[in-house]
């Protein structure tokens, strides 16, 4: 069984997950401890890939093949797409 991510982490994946679906598949956090330790363990896990962001203090992440197998339903539509509302 998995352990349960912190609520960062959590955060973190839903970010991904709901810019995955709607097609970008990269995105931009902030440099704080916070989210840079809560990426460091999602990469870890093999989760997330990580590198550089392109301003200053800030980094990017994507959603890597395991995790979008694992956490991604290829039922759901985006709302914006056509989806429930």
């Amino acid at each position: 069984m998995d352990k349960p991510l912190t609520p960062t982490q959590d955060l973190v994946m839903e970010v991904l997950i709901a810019r995955t679906r709607l097609g970008h598949t990269l995105w931009t956090f902030d440099r704080n401890r916070a989210t840079t330790k809560a990426a460091n363990e999602l990469q870890a896990l093999g989760y997330i890939s990580l590198m550089h962001g392109m301003v200053q203090h800030t980094f990017r992440a994507e959603l890597t093949e395991h995790a979008i197998k694992k956490f991604m339903s290829n039922a759901y539509t985006a709302p914006i797409l056509g989806g429930p509302r």
